[in-house]
C-alpha cells in the first residue's frame, strides 16, 4: 500500500471520525428539511434570458423589456449576458477545438446552460 493511500485513508477516518455525529444530527435529527429549500418553479431562468435582457438588467431597451415581460416566468432570475460572450465563445470553439481543455471548457458551458 503506497503513502499516497495510506494518506487518504488516514484522512477518510478522521474526517469520518470528526463529521459523523453532526452529519447523522443534520440529516436524520429533528430539525432536518423536509421539502423543497425554495419554492418551485420561482427562481427559474430559460434559454432566452441569456440573450434577451429582463427588468433586473441595468441596461434593457424598451423592445427587450417589453418582450422579456410576456414570457410566463418570474423575472427575479437574471441570467443575461448578451450576444459578445457567446459570440466569443463560439468563435474560440471553432478555431480551437483541437484542444482538449477548450472541448472541455466549451462543452462543460452549454451542460451547464443546458
Amino acid at each position: 500500500m503506497g503513502r499516497l493511500a495510506k494518506a487518504g485513508a488516514s484522512a477518510a477516518a478522521v474526517f469520518l471520525g470528526l463529521t459523523a455525529l453532526p452529519l447523522a444530527y443534520q440529516f436524520f435529527g429533528p430539525g432536518r428539511i423536509l421539502g423543497p429549500i425554495e419554492p418551485l418553479n420561482y427562481y427559474v431562468t430559460d434559454i432566452v434570458n441569456v440573450v434577451v435582457p429582463n427588468a433586473y438588467t441595468a441596461l434593457e431597451p424598451h423592445f427587450a423589456l417589453s418582450l422579456s415581460e410576456r414570457w410566463p416566468r418570474y423575472t427575479i432570475e437574471n441570467a443575461h449576458m448578451g450576444l459578445p460572450p457567446i459570440v466569443i465563445g463560439v468563435f474560440t470553439m471553432t478555431c480551437w477545438w483541437r484542444e482538449r481543455w477548450v472541448r472541455l471548457v466549451g462543452l462543460g458551458t452549454v451542460a451547464a446552460f443546458v
